[in-house]
């Protein structure tokens, strides 16, 4: 029988891992169930690929504020307002697009 898990899923999973990213398993992450993000690794990504972020790593937590509100408006707001909602812009001037993932494997 044909599913998603067993023919969608599974192939991006493959391509995914065949470019160099690692799969973990939900069960494994240090989240809750009703969790969304991992906050911890969250945080470190953001620092790592936002260099606006990696000068000020507490703009990280207002990021992750900010993605967090994105998520309990989406639907009432839908995906290209959330979407335009990741540009980032602070009262005290700064401003940038935010980067959630690395295009770039992991060598």
């Amino acid at each position: 029988m044909f599913t998603e898990a067993n023919t969608v899923e599974q192939m991006v999973l493959d391509a995914c891992v065949s470019l160099g990213w690692r799969f973990v398993p939900a069960l494994t992450l240090p989240r809750q169930p009703s969790e969304v993000f991992v906050e911890t690794l969250l945080r470190q990504a953001l620092i790592k690929l936002n260099p606006e972020i990696a000068a000020q790593p507490d703009r990280a937590d207002e990021v992750i504020y900010k993605l967090r509100a994105i998520l309990l408006t989406v639907q009432n707001d839908g995906l290209d307002r959330s979407n335009e909602a990741l540009s980032y812009k602070k009262p005290s001037g700064w401003s940038f697009g935010i980067a959630l993932a690395d295009v770039e494997p992991s060598p």
